[in-house]
């Protein structure tokens, strides 16, 4: 197991650095954007390949409670992953029923497989997947939820908000919005800050600002 004390470490300073946060406002800061129900999925993420085996990733996520119709979900995780058909991830997820933790992961050809615990409040937490010797561990505010053996050896980190339909609130409003703070990665021996490229595949809908390391995202179309 890696360094527990360290992610605490993390964890304290990431958290610190989020005092301008208006907390109390983003309970009721949701919005229903009104948009078409495309089917399609959009991402706001960080991702870095370090060109070598990674032991683990955590970010502390801001959990908030997006607009979510029936059938749809809103989420912001983060993920080890080898390519398309090899990943695993967890982070904070907001459906209909309301919001709780959710891990993911498949092993090669889908079927994907998933667990959830819940119910989450609003606020920060720290969550965090590591892979050793073919154990990955899964972590929500330094407690250990969820275990699984698998052969594939990860090569990238991901850090991400996520929705499948333009139907579905992006995390965060532009006045209120979701940040992923103090991202590390675990590779060589060691914890580095995560030094990738901020990426959006939506950006005339979504906004994300910041740096690999500590980084925000947004609905544009959610006013407060």
């Amino acid at each position: 197991m890696l360094t527990r004390r360290i992610i605490r470490l993390i964890a304290a300073a990431a958290i610190g650095s989020s005092a301008l946060l208006a907390l109390p406002s983003l309970v009721a800061a949701s919005c229903n954007p009104h948009r078409v129900d495309d089917n399609n999925y959009y991402w706001t993420y960080v991702g870095q390949g370090p060109g070598t085996s990674v032991g683990g990733v955590v970010s502390n996520i801001w959990n908030y409670a997006p607009y979510v119709p029936t059938g749809r979900f809103s989420y912001s995780w983060v993920m080890l992953t080898l390519n398309a058909n090899y990943w695993a991830q967890i982070g904070n997820y907001e459906a209909v029923q309301g919001r709780s933790v959710y891990l993911q992961y498949q092993d090669g050809a889908p079927p994907a497989h998933f667990a959830s615990f819940g119910p989450q409040p609003i606020g920060f937490s720290t969550y965090e997947v590591e892979a050793i010797g073919g154990l990955f561990s899964y972590y929500d505010a330094g407690t250990l939820v969820f275990t699984h053996s698998a052969s594939w050896v990860p090569r990238v980190g991901q850090f991400s908000s996520e929705i499948p339909s333009l139907n579905t609130q992006m995390m965060g409003a532009i006045n209120n919005a979701v940040d992923f703070l103090g991202n590390k990665m675990f590779y060589n021996g060691a914890w580095h800050n995560l030094a990738g490229s901020l990426t959006n595949t939506g950006s005339a809908y979504f906004g994300m600002s910041g740096t690999a390391t500590s980084f925000a995202t947004w609905d544009k179309a959610c006013s407060n």
